[in-house]
């Protein structure tokens, strides 16, 4: 008896963090109150690109601008 389940196609989709140039990269605006938002932005596009926990770190200091937020 055939399925009369649709087909659906699969997608693979590109799950590669964007570079820190390029124009959709996470970028902090240094303002404390958009902090969380920028570290759940990471984590939930590191999820979404298969990054381990240290790969995100990585990542995440590649987006900061160390010239501009100096401690």
């Amino acid at each position: 008896m055939p399925s009369t389940m649709p087909y659906i196609p699969s997608f693979q989709y590109n799950r590669i963090m964007p570079s820190p140039g390029d124009r959709s990269a996470l970028r902090f605006d240094g303002h404390s109150p958009s902090l969380k938002c920028f570290f759940d932005e990471i984590d939930y596009l590191g999820n979404a690109c298969e990054l381990s926990p240290t790969e995100k770190i990585q990542h995440t200091l590649c987006y900061l601008d160390f010239c501009k937020y100096k401690t």
